[in-house]
């Protein structure tokens, strides 16, 4: 135990500086500076603050009888904080604004260097915060006027780069003011965000319990960072090439960089602020430096506490505050401030402030897009029925009537008739907020987000468009996906939550428009195209978009187009261009600040990487973005449902069939919710639900789900579209567990059937049918047939997913099975061999399929008469299955062990037997079996 004793801890907006400007010790007053004391005409009151520089304390000043208070310098301080405290006082004398301290002069006396400002009388924001605990409403009020303070700050040039609510004071008479200018510069005109390596934080002294909330000097080791600029203001530079102060917990990712700062970055520092006083939290993760800077680098913005009373509008102004680039933050304080008024309701006609917004001025363009250029000011809008004219209209009507009839598929009338009550719903809709929208504008209610809605139905008129565009050619591949394509529309709905979101996006220059125009209308066209069934023709405008962005130069339609790419791709079994498409598509879509391109990529990456190709933390990795992106885009529970449903999805393929099975439920929920509990996208759900309940053995509730998405898709889709083939085969595979194999074998030829006819022969979803089917047929005993469909299988997987992907070990167990019943136990054994490998490289050694093949080559060991290599696996495998198994699946290898053990611990092998069978009390065929084979075994081993 140590005895030395150590420094106290400085409180959480202590200034903690370098050894060259605040020298260990350095914390004592110069002789005289006490209570009572006079410097020149003042009298010193009474300790009002205290920081890393000096102290301030409240005097009077006597020759004009009024308070003051005296900021001064500690005696020991070098020459370079001298020159910064005369520093602050010549930035606040440029400055005369209500919010911001006013200086009187700056002097010394018997050398005691001091600054005299104006005295506020009250306190600090965030002890003004603590102690009366106002709404949400009157923080941002004052915040607000606070805001004002810095404003007049940039519009003379200086930045503050230590803004903090113990840096704000509020005032008893209610006034609010910004103090502490201490490290503030001349703002640098060319500064801009480098990315550079990470700063390497000196720190003198003993950091705080929360560092993060401290002042700092910060040494930059990378010559590409040390671009912060050094500024002189008659004396010494401020800072040295490459040095950067701030407080951590409030610093910009700029400012954790090392790299140029300007008023953006007191911007982010003061929404850092609001946040910590709203919420009563901090918005960046971080219990020490280095985590705090890596939080506030990936933009991981914590979700609002849970019973929140601040609105959602007021988190989103702060979320662009917040943002990682410069560029995607508000353009200047005075459109911060104008946006926190609106969120307190204060009525502003957009005509009024547009002058201030810079490129927001020109979104009325996009309305102006939509509206004819018509001098009447009383006819706004021409009518939804003149718009949708040659969209989606009679005629149009009747010529994919037509389409599809001459298709003459005997499921054509049938698809038409769906199709076209969607689409008319779709239309109907579109129509009804259309002429609401107009009716808005044609009373006065121009605005930005008018007229970002006003586009965003301007963007789902050309996608239906698009639609009917290859409906009405009747192709047999679109007639089958038709249904599916007009359930899959995007959301009217969404349209009117599109303006506030949509305005957080740069505009393109007026030069980009038009080309920005014709990319997005392409887009729209591929991915109607995909969702008819042309997954080829989609691909191939997908990419003639990608590189139509790329030369236009507008990133948000590029990073449009770069996930439209990677889905489709995705879609067509073209795994690994998705995943390295849809990443680049979600981390670029952050620099663009298109936060539903970044949880759309991010979730699409997960699913490829996570499930489809096995890499289960890269997967949850990509999910933690998307969850990110969601909480700045606010609530929209169908991606909230993809996300959830595609973490379920992966927790699954891990084995973790409790955490996964919640998350299936709430995405159910969810969209019936939303969409209705006949909705296409539902029986999605249900179909996700089931395939979760198989694997917790609740195989009633599992046939029950299954079931239900089968019955939704057939009335959605008719009995020959390829869902109603997935849902097949879950039925197929639930069956075959309840022990009903004849009826399993049926279903799972069907779905076959309409598999292979959707997907072609050698698609990676054939493949899941067929191993299925291989297995029901093992326990048909048509073998021949089983290991001819089984082998395919293997075969498909290996060449679509890659040798070493999960899937490919189910083929593997599946042929170790159907040799160990056929009794070539060597080529068991070799199958079995091949999956544990390939399963404790992919899933881990205690994944609870790693059970299977481990009971299996344990059986075939002991067969072989290798009983020392068959009891440790055996053993193995009981151990994982009592862990969490099917209890059917855990007697299995009891017997199995009880069979190896009987000859050397009967007593032991015959407990094991025992306890199988009272774990095997279904009626499933199966277990009936093996119920049986247990009972005839205890009666071949009486008791000893």
């Amino acid at each position: 135990m140590s005895t030395h004793s150590e420094p106290s801890e400085p409180s959480d907006d202590a200034t903690v500086l370098d050894a060259s400007v605040a020298p260990a010790g350095a914390d004592e007053r110069a002789p005289g500076v006490e209570v009572g004391a006079r410097l020149g005409r003042y009298v010193l009151l009474e300790e009002v603050g205290a920081g890393g520089m000096g102290v301030v304390m409240a005097a009077y000043d006597h020759e004009l009888g009024r308070r003051v208070a005296l900021k001064l310098l500690r005696p020991n301080l070098s020459r370079s904080g001298e020159a910064r405290m005369r520093r602050e006082a010549q930035s606040l004398a440029q400055l005369q604004h209500p919010s911001v301290v006013t200086v009187f002069e700056v002097g010394t006396h018997e050398g005691q260097l001091f600054i005299a400002m104006e005295y506020v009388d009250g306190e600090t924001l965030d002890r003004w915060v603590a102690r009366h605990r106002p709404p949400w409403r009157r923080v941002v009020e004052v915040a607000i006027e606070a805001a004002r303070g810095l404003a007049a700050a940039h519009a003379v040039g200086l930045v503050h780069r230590d803004v903090k609510p113990s840096n704000i004071l509020v005032g008893k008479d209610g006034r609010v003011c910004v103090a502490d200018f201490g490290i503030a510069t001349a703002a640098d005109p060319t500064a801009s965000p480098v990315p550079g390596r990470p700063a390497r934080w000196g720190i003198a002294g003993r950091p705080s319990k929360d560092n993060s909330q401290d002042t700092v000097t910060v040494e930059v080791r990378d010559s590409m960072a040390a671009v912060s600029g050094s500024v002189r203001v008659d004396g010494p530079p401020r800072t040295e090439v490459g040095t950067v102060v701030g407080t951590p917990a409030y610093m910009s990712p700029e400012q954790h960089r090392g790299t140029g700062v300007d008023a953006r970055s007191d911007q982010f520092a003061f929404c850092v602020a609001l946040y910590r006083v709203l919420y009563d939290d901090a918005p960046f993760r971080g219990d020490d430096l280095e985590a705090l800077r890596e939080s506030v680098w990936a933009g991981e913005v914590k979700p609002a506490p849970p019973g929140s009373s601040v609105p959602l509008p007021v988190r989103r102004v702060l979320l662009r505050g917040l943002a990682v680039e410069p560029a995607r933050r508000w353009p200047s304080m005075d459109e911060l401030i104008v946006a926190l008024q609106r969120t307190l309701g204060r009525r502003r006609r957009w005509l009024a402030i547009a002058a201030g917004l810079g490129g927001l001025a020109v979104v009325g363009a996009v309305t102006m897009a939509l509206l004819p250029h018509e001098s009447t000011p009383e006819v706004v809008c021409p009518s939804a029925e003149e718009r949708l004219q040659g969209v989606w209209d009679d005629d149009r009507r009747v010529a994919m009537r037509e389409a599809f009839v001459a298709s003459e598929l005997p499921y054509a009338m049938d698809a038409f008739t769906r199709t076209s009550e969607r689409l008319d719903a779709h239309a109907g809709r579109w129509s009804e907020r259309y002429e609401a929208l107009c009716q808005e504008l044609g009373d006065g209610g121009a605005s930005a987000a008018l007229d970002l809605q006003m586009g965003c139905l301007r963007h789902r008129r050309e996608e239906l468009g698009a639609l009917v565009e290859l409906l009405v050619q009747g192709d047999p591949t679109t007639i089958a996906k038709a249904t599916e394509a007009a359930a899959d529309l995007e959301s009217i709905d969404a349209c009117q939550g599109r303006g506030a979101e949509a305005a957080q996006l740069a505009p393109p220059s007026p030069a980009q428009r038009a080309e920005v125009d014709e990319i997005r209308l392409l887009l729209a066209r591929a991915e109607a195209a995909f969702k008819a069934g042309l997954l080829g023709l989609g691909q191939e405008r997908a990419l003639q978009a990608l590189e139509r962005a790329k030369a236009v130069g507008y990133l948000p339609v590029e990073v449009e187009a770069l996930y439209r790419v990677g889905q489709l791709e995705a879609l067509d079994g073209k795994l690994d261009e998705a995943a390295e498409h849809l990443a680049d598509a979600a981390l670029r879509a952050v620099e663009a600040g298109h936060d539903r391109i970044t949880v759309r990529a991010a979730t699409m990456a997960a699913f490829v990487v996570g499930y489809q190709q096995g890499r289960y933390d890269e997967g949850m990795t990509w999910l933690r973005h998307a969850t990110a992106a969601l909480e700045r885009l606010g609530p929209d529970p169908l991606l909230e449902s993809e996300l959830e449903v595609t973490q379920a999805a992966i927790l699954n393929a891990q084995g973790r069939f409790d955490e996964a099975l919640p998350l299936f439920r709430q995405g159910l929920a969810q969209r019936e919710e939303v969409l209705g509990p006949d909705h296409p996208f539902v029986a999605s759900s249900y179909n996700n639900l089931g395939s979760a309940l198989v694997e917790v053995g609740r195989d009633d509730e599992a046939l029950a789900a299954l079931e239900r998405a089968q019955e939704i898709w057939e009335r959605s889709y008719g009995p020959r579209h390829p869902v109603v083939g997935t849902a097949l085969n879950g039925i197929g595979a639930v069956l075959e567990q309840m022990g009903r194999w004849p009826e399993a074998r049926d279903r799972l030829e069907q779905a076959l059937e309409i598999r292979e006819e959707a997907y072609g022969p050698d698609h990676v979803n054939v493949a899941i049918t067929l191993d299925n089917l291989g297995s029901v047929l093992t326990r048909l005993g048509e073998l021949e047939r089983a290991r001819a469909i089984i082998q395919r299988s293997l075969e498909l997987r290996e060449r679509t997913l890659g040798p070493r992907h999960p899937y490919v070990g189910s083929s593997l167990v599946n042929l170790g099975l159907l040799a160990e019943k056929e009794g070539r136990f060597e080529e068991a054994a070799d199958y079995d061999r091949r999956t544990i490998e390939l399963w404790e490289e992919t899933l881990g050694p205690q994944h609870p399929y790693l059970a299977f093949p481990l009971t299996s080559l344990g059986r075939a060991e002991h067969a072989l008469g290798h009983d020392d290599v068959a009891r440790p696996l055996l053993e193995r495998a009981l151990a994982i299955r009592e862990a969490g198994s099917k209890p059917y699946e855990l007697a299995e290898t009891e017997l199995a062990l009880a069979e190896l053990l009987w000859a050397t611990e009967p007593g032991r092998a015959r407990q094991l037997a025992e306890r199988a069978q009272n774990e095997v009390q279904g009626t499933a065929a199966g277990q009936v079996m093996l119920r049986e084979e247990i009972e005839a075994w205890l009666r071949r081993h009486p008791a000893p």
